[in-house]
């Protein structure tokens, strides 16, 4: 049992694009990985706390001055690449599997 599950966690990894697509296409249809228009279509109670707390993310890392919030034209303006960056949303639960 143990290799079979081996065997199927090497299959998900793949070395150049870090998971395999059906593993990451499998975590979106969860209900715990919702994408940010989810969010924006939920009931106005748990969209507040989601964009709470995604503000609360955005100010800590600011805080500790992870980067700098600049006009998007400045750096393309200097030639440089303005670096993507995504949303990584979870749900959290408790052991007995509820919403913490």
């Amino acid at each position: 049992m143990i290799l079979k599950l081996l065997n199927y966690t090497l299959e998900l990894y793949d070395a150049q694009n870090a998971f395999h697509p059906f593993a990451f296409a499998a975590k979106l249809q969860s209900k715990d990985f919702p994408t940010y228009h989810d969010i924006l279509r939920m009931d106005p109670l748990e969209r507040a706390k989601w964009l709470e707390a995604m503000d609360k993310e955005i100010q800590d890392l600011i805080d500790r001055k992870c980067f700098d919030l600049v006009p998007r034209s400045e750096p393309i303006g200097k030639g440089e690449q303005v670096i993507k960056s995504m949303w990584a949303l979870r749900r959290k639960r408790k052991p007995n599997g509820e919403i913490s």
